[in-house]
């Protein structure tokens, strides 16, 4: 008895050997047997055939399966023949799968339950048909799925953009400080109670930076709100070069901006962190879809200056009060306010 028939012309031809593997490793024993037929100019079928009738449980078993090989095998196709579909040839093969990450970190965003919407559309359809023909199904009963398929790809598009300049840009800033020497030996880099950073010499004096210079916009939101995915984006505004007129054209944003550039500006031998080392164990792309703020500032101050950062493994500014510090904002510390170490004692390193 004909149990299911699955049929694919258009963008799921020639990936039905996927469902062909799911239902023979479901159904391998010999009451099922499990067919497929390609035809080079025609359809592909995949069809599964038994001698049990049909029940409720064989039905949920058939319906896993294809959601399986919807969402395991057959969505980074679609995605990919979408991101074909929107930006033609202007993604070069070599960065191809980079923004296919990108897409589908985006629709993991839009549709974090699409497996198990998938999985009841399928149920659904099962009870009623025995024959599906994959594009159509696709395009009628998955028609949300679908139209977020397109819309993951466009997001996943602009923040592969903003990935891209960011390390552009870093690129850029790199090359500023290799070109430039340092002008005092040691800074140090604490956290504030009250969040924000605050840079300070040997001494445990505030560092600022000078009235009148503008900052470095290494590390802003896509607009005013963020981006979709509230995500940092680094748009250089100018040139590149040895001497401090070049960064005239390199303007400030935020907050971080600003210590960045304030960084740079003091160029320091040594910047030592006082704060704890992040896990950067997980891949890049899935740093930049997840980090919070200040683990972007801390990857970006880590990638601009290289051999210069070191982490703080306790000193005697650990124990340091920071009374009445202006902080990075601008805004003076209503009242004292210390790092998030606190201590008796007052040293310099």
């Amino acid at each position: 008895m004909r149990l299911l028939s699955v049929t694919a012309r258009g963008v799921a031809w020639g990936h039905l050997n996927g469902l062909r593997d799911r239902l023979e490793s479901r159904f391998a024993d010999g009451e099922f047997r499990v067919q497929w037929r390609r035809k080079k100019d025609g359809d592909e079928t995949v069809a599964l055939s038994g001698r049990k009738p049909l029940d409720d449980v064989l039905l949920d078993e058939i319906a896993e399966c294809l959601t399986d090989f919807i969402v395991c095998d057959l969505e980074p196709v679609l995605l990919r023949d979408a991101l074909r579909s929107e930006r033609g040839g202007s993604v070069d093969a070599f960065n191809v799968e980079t923004v296919m990450a990108f897409c589908k970190r985006a629709l993991d965003r839009l549709r974090p339950g699409r497996r198990e919407e998938i999985g009841r559309v399928a149920r659904t359809y099962l009870g009623e048909e025995r024959k599906m023909q994959m594009e159509g199904f696709l395009v009628f009963r998955l028609r949300d799925y679908m139209t977020d398929v397109f819309t993951a790809v466009l997001n996943g598009w602009e923040h592969y953009q903003a990935y891209k300049m960011y390390h552009d840009f870093i690129t850029a800033l790199k090359l500023i400080m290799f070109l430039r020497p340092p002008r005092t030996p040691l800074v140090h880099l604490f956290r504030l109670e009250n969040g924000e950073f605050v840079l300070v010499d040997k001494k445990g004096a505030p560092i600022k930076p000078k009235a009148g210079r503008p900052a470095l916009s290494v590390v802003r939101a896509v607009d005013a709100g963020g981006d979709a995915g509230g995500r940092p984006e680094a748009k250089p505004s100018g040139g590149v070069g040895q001497d401090d007129s070049d960064e005239e054209d390199l303007r400030f944003v935020g907050v971080q901006d600003r210590l960045v550039s304030t960084l740079m500006e003091v160029s320091p031998e040594k910047i030592r962190i006082h704060v704890p080392k992040p896990d950067w164990s997980k891949p890049e792309l899935v740093f930049w879809d997840e980090d919070s703020s200040d683990e972007t500032l801390l990857r970006t101050i880590h990638h601009v200056f290289g051999s210069r950062v070191e982490w703080c493994g306790g000193c005697p500014l650990d124990n340091t009060p920071f009374s009445g510090i202006i902080s990075e904002s601008g805004s003076p510390d209503g009242a004292p306010r210390k790092a998030k170490k606190r201590g008796r004692g007052r040293g310099s390193t």
